[in-house]
């Protein structure tokens, strides 16, 4: 019976779909915290300079934290790539 093909590719790169996978759960647990940190700043009692404040504070913390992930899952991603091809030559 013939093996499905994503079947194939899972079997073949399992530990690279790992780390990558373990890399967008972070991202996605921090980019919800941060989006959650957002929420209570607008529902938040504080008056209105220091909400413009945190939310602009929050808003380039979710910035750095996008460009920074990545940025590392795509250094991830090579450095799996380049050692995959590295050891098919081998």
């Amino acid at each position: 019976m013939r093996r499905l093909w994503l079947i194939e590719i899972w079997e073949e790169h399992r530990e690279h779909f790992k780390a990558l996978i373990g890399h967008v759960l972070f991202f996605l647990l921090l980019l919800g915290a941060l989006i959650l940190i957002g929420y209570l700043i607008k529902i938040s009692s504080l008056d209105e300079d220091q909400k413009r404040i945190l939310e602009i504070i929050d808003f380039y913390a979710i910035v750095l934290t996008i460009v920074l992930l990545a940025i590392g899952y795509i250094a991830r991603a090579a450095i799996l790539i380049f050692r995959g091809l590295r050891s098919e030559r081998s």
